[in-house]
């Protein structure tokens, strides 16, 4: 593609990153629907750790970081409000099966976030950390006291 119709699509550089990193992954990521929301948590996390080891990953990363705007007043990227429409809806379905389940915030604070600042400030985890993130997750003493007030099937 002709740099002059990269500008003419884009206007400049920024936007073109965060044109990239929407149509990343959640648009071509299919959130996994294994039946236990371990399974799908697992899926998810393995499958974000590897995408950011992967060659792309901490460059596409940095690249999107780089251009969100300083103002403390702006709003959540397209991106996140996507991906966090998306885990509710994977969170909404273990519900409904009567699982004990965390809300998105305590998913998107102990499980993505440090595989997001791992991979920005030091280096991408393995699968066996993203495990771990989830482990921690479904143990939170939020977790367990949902699993505790939910009824028992007889």
């Amino acid at each position: 593609m002709h740099q002059a119709t990269i500008y003419r699509r884009w206007g400049n550089i920024p936007v073109l990153l965060n044109d990239v990193a929407a149509a990343g992954p959640a648009r071509t990521s299919p959130l996994p629907d294994t039946g236990t929301l371990r399974g799908d948590l697992d899926g998810y996390a393995t499958g974000v750790a590897d995408a950011l080891a992967g060659p792309l990953g901490v460059l596409m990363l940095r690249a999107a970081v780089s251009n969100v705007p300083p103002e403390p007043d702006r709003g959540p990227s397209t991106v996140l409000l996507e991906r966090t429409q998306q885990l509710q809806d994977m969170l909404d379905r273990a519900e409904a099966r009567g699982e004990p389940t965390p809300s998105v915030e305590e998913l998107l604070e102990l499980v993505v976030a440090p595989l997001y600042f791992h991979a920005l400030f030091g280096r991408p985890v393995g699968a066996e950390h993203a495990r771990r993130l989830v482990d921690r997750l479904l143990g939170s003493p939020a977790t367990r006291r949902l699993g505790e007030a939910a009824p028992r099937a007889h």
